[in-house]
C-alpha cells in the first residue's frame, strides 16, 4: 500500500467488545474521574483554607502592633490634635481629658 502512497499504522480485527465490559471501563473511567474531581476541589479548599489563615494571622499581628504602639500619652495627643475647640462633655461637669486607662 505504501506504493499507493498509503502508510499502514494501526491495523484492528474489527471486533467490538460485548456491552458489558464497555459499561465497566466506562463506568471505572467515570468513577476515577470523580475521584479526581472530588481530590482537586479538596485540594483548592485546602488552599483557600490555608489563605485566610494567614490573611486572619497578618491582621492579628497588625492589630497587635498598633495595640502596643498606642499608649495613653499618644491617645491624649491625637484627642489634642482633633480637637475643635469645643469642650468635651463627659458626665454634669466639663473635663477637658477623659481618662483612657
Amino acid at each position: 500500500m505504501e506504493a499507493d502512497g498509503f502508510k499502514l499504522e494501526q491495523l484492528t480485527s474489527g471486533l467490538q467488545y460485548p456491552d458489558a465490559i464497555v459499561r465497566a471501563i466506562d463506568a471505572k473511567n467515570k468513577a476515577v474521574q470523580e475521584a479526581m474531581q472530588v481530590e482537586n476541589e479538596l485540594k483548592v479548599a485546602e488552599a483557600q483554607a490555608k489563605k485566610l489563615i494567614i490573611q486572619a494571622e497578618a491582621e492579628k499581628k497588625a492589630n497587635d502592633l498598633k495595640q502596643s504602639a498606642l499608649t495613653p500619652l499618644l491617645i491624649q495627643q491625637q484627642f489634642i490634635e482633633k480637637w475643635d475647640g469645643h469642650t468635651p462633655l463627659y458626665g454634669n461637669s466639663p473635663v477637658m481629658f477623659k481618662n483612657v486607662q
